[in-house]
């Protein structure tokens, strides 16, 4: 960024916790809300690979709610004047 002529350049990793209140909406994110819905949907698969996913995620971490650790990276820079 130093290159592209930027200053005061500051990055900063904020540690979240990734929420959903069950394992569809995680599976309705993965499968709906990505790029890969668009494949899916070509396909004529987006309702059979979300329930797919929604089964595979029950099976690991149970029914209700479900967290997972994310990690955002802010990055702040000034162009000088």
């Amino acid at each position: 960024m130093e290159q592209a002529g930027f200053a005061d350049i500051q990055v900063v990793p904020l540690e979240k916790e990734s929420r959903a209140s069950s394992a569809r909406h995680v599976a309705l994110g993965l499968a709906a809300g990505s790029p890969l819905a668009m494949q899916l949907n070509e396909r004529g698969i987006a309702e059979k690979a979300i329930d797919i996913i929604e089964t595979g995620l029950i099976q690991e971490y149970g029914e209700g709610e479900i967290t997972a650790p994310m990690e955002a990276i802010v990055i702040n820079a000034k162009i000088p004047t």
